[in-house]
């Protein structure tokens, strides 16, 4: 949802109520669109205690009713479109169906745009177009997977320590897998934020509200190459109060608060801030919405330094380089994001983190303990091989050195007997065999 969805003024609050497929919706002020997938649909039970809009189940699927969708609630509704739950009564599922209270061909054109954008999107992280057509009124409407779930932020709202909001890393994964599809596909959503990214009650993340989303280069061929779209060619009837400025406030990019180019590294901003929002608990800027559009306009990034130290320095790296004030410094979209991510999560180095030697060694230390312990073990079993043969060459040595100390000893020995024995009898020869003993050492 937009900004100015955000604020419903008089032509959300007096737009006519045009009825639906079968059945008025009651309308609910001021509810916000992306929580139509979250409220109650009736049941088929409840359905067939209404006479002539009761499920046949004896009706073939292939025959569907004339009346087929069967209006509930209505979910919320913004300066462009109101939701309600429904119930398809051909397949007997619920469903949402969205409808537009354009009152120009301004208008009408803005919400075709939103359901030719999302209707090419088919990713399991965005909430699928299943059909489309017109009221009693004429009115344009769509019909949508119905979601059973929460808007992230809700999720964080409940996750009141450090660790719980971790455990939210793999399914924000999912919605930057999602909006990765989408710039592969040359789709920029520029409103990614906490309560466009609903998570289902089976892990599922979906990437919600392609409202104001564009298709890079569509009006401007000559920026396909740079993959950029711009702003001032848009014609989007409502802006944020600093001009050509699409997006919520907190999680919009510099240069898409000040009215400029913007192409996937917007996107990834929003992906940023919304990261820093799970991280902290806390949204990127406080205070009143114009001030914190100037704010950012100027440059000026979230406090990074409110990111507990509890969290990993990697992650705080990942948040840093995708909330980047130069575009140029962020990752270059979703794709490159979600790589990060999934490096982090699976223990292995980030590309945003500068790692020290140390940090290496550590690192991959953690990722191969099996390969470092049996390294570690054969290398205590060579340096005990190494130490024991050391010791046994050495009692060998001493072996040898002791038996030729004692050869030596008795060879003297025996050169003394010898000279004493000529002493009496060759005086000469006993000196010449005295003379041939080793000086003493």
């Amino acid at each position: 949802m937009s900004v100015d969805d955000d604020e419903l003024g008089p032509a959300g609050r007096d737009a006519p109520r045009f009825p639906g497929p079968t059945n008025p919706a009651t309308p609910v002020a001021r509810s916000e669109l992306e929580q139509a997938t979250r409220r109650e649909v009736p049941s088929a039970r409840d359905t067939r205690s209404r006479g002539s809009t009761a499920i046949d189940p004896t009706q073939s699927v292939f025959d569907p009713p004339k009346d087929r969708f069967l209006e509930g609630v209505e979910l919320g509704r913004g300066g462009m479109g109101r939701v309600v739950v429904a119930i398809d009564r051909a397949l007997d599922r619920p469903v949402a169906i969205k409808h537009s209270l354009a009152h120009s061909s301004t208008d009408l054109a803005r919400f075709e745009r939103e359901v030719r954008i999302t209707a090419r999107l088919q990713h399991p992280g965005i909430v699928p177009i299943l059909d489309v057509g017109r009221d009693e009124a004429g009115q344009p409407f769509y019909i949508m997977r119905k979601i059973d779930g929460d808007p992230l932020g809700a999720r964080v709202a409940r996750a009141v320590t450090v660790r719980a909001r971790l455990e939210l890393l793999p399914a924000f994964l999912g919605a930057v897998e999602a909006t990765a599809y989408a710039h592969a596909q040359g789709v920029i959503h520029r409103d990614i934020k906490p309560a466009n990214i609903l998570l289902g009650t089976f892990g599922e993340a979906l990437v919600i509200d392609w409202g104001i989303a564009r298709v890079l280069a569509e009006d401007d061929p000559s920026a396909a190459a740079s993959g950029a779209y711009v702003l001032a060619s848009d014609t989007d009837g409502r802006l944020t109060q600093l001009g050509m400025a699409y997006g919520t406030p907190g999680f919009m990019a510099p240069e898409q608060a000040r009215g400029e180019v913007v192409d996937r590294r917007a996107d990834v901003y929003s992906l940023g801030a919304t990261l820093f929002f799970i991280l902290t608990g806390s949204l990127p800027f406080d205070g009143e919405p114009t001030a914190a559009i100037a704010r950012i306009a100027a440059g000026e990034g979230p406090p990074l330094d409110r990111i507990p130290a509890e969290v990993p320095v990697e992650l705080t790296a990942i948040a840093a380089k995708a909330l980047a004030p130069d575009r140029d410094a962020r990752y270059a979209d979703g794709s490159e994001l979600a790589a990060d991510l999934r490096r982090f999560l699976a223990g292995q180095l980030v590309a945003a983190h500068p790692y020290t030697a140390l940090e290496r060694m550590v690192r991959w230390i953690r990722r191969h303990r099996f390969a470092t312990a049996t390294a570690v073990l054969a290398a205590i079993a060579i340096t005990v091989v190494i130490v024991v043969s050391f010791g046994r060459v050495l009692d060998e040595r001493d072996r040898v050195r002791a038996a030729r100390e004692v050869a030596e000893a008795r060879s003297e020995q025996l050169l003394v007997e010898r000279a004493r024995a000529l002493v009496g009898i060759d005086p000469t020869s006993a000196l010449a065999v005295l003379r041939s003993l080793p000086a003493p050492s």
